[in-house]
């Protein structure tokens, strides 16, 4: 089998490993490794200089490219929401079901959705009363009335 095959085949699988993981990292060593086997097809006797250009090029892609691409596709900032439900932090809604943290009762509904809540205070929440979401632990939002 001839070098550069060999090279492609390892730039696949590297690709295949891309797919399965997260840091876009294996994507750009692929990117070099397919680079590498245009190098290999036209100089196949020169291995050292095969290795040395997969190196050098995957280095170069990895400082360089992989920032441009986590600015882009990566995490995103801390001020932009993670999930849908954290869009609810802020938001002012009626309590459906009277809260009362000791007697572990209290719901609100939203978009047809019923949460359990929480009171922030341990204060008792009558059925009707604006409150406004400022937590989510687990499946319980934590309210605080709001004064009107």
């Amino acid at each position: 089998m001839e070098i550069w095959i060999i090279w492609l085949i390892f730039a696949i699988v590297l690709m295949v490993i891309e797919i399965f993981t997260p840091a876009f990292l294996f994507g750009l060593f692929s990117v070099g490794a397919v680079i590498t086997s245009l190098i290999a097809y036209l100089f196949p006797k020169f291995l050292y200089l095969q290795i040395l250009v997969f190196i050098v090029l995957s280095f170069l892609l990895v400082i360089f490219v992989r920032k441009i691409f986590i600015k882009y596709f990566g995490k995103k900032k801390e001020d932009e929401l993670s999930t849908n439900i954290e869009s609810i932090i802020g938001k002012q809604y009626k309590i459906t079901e009277i809260v009362n943290n000791d007697e572990n009762t209290g719901a609100i509904i939203i978009s047809g959705v019923r949460w359990r809540v929480i009171s922030n205070n341990s204060s008792i929440i009558k059925i009707g009363e604006m409150i406004e979401v400022i937590d989510i632990n687990g499946t319980r939002l934590t309210v605080r009335t709001i004064n009107e």
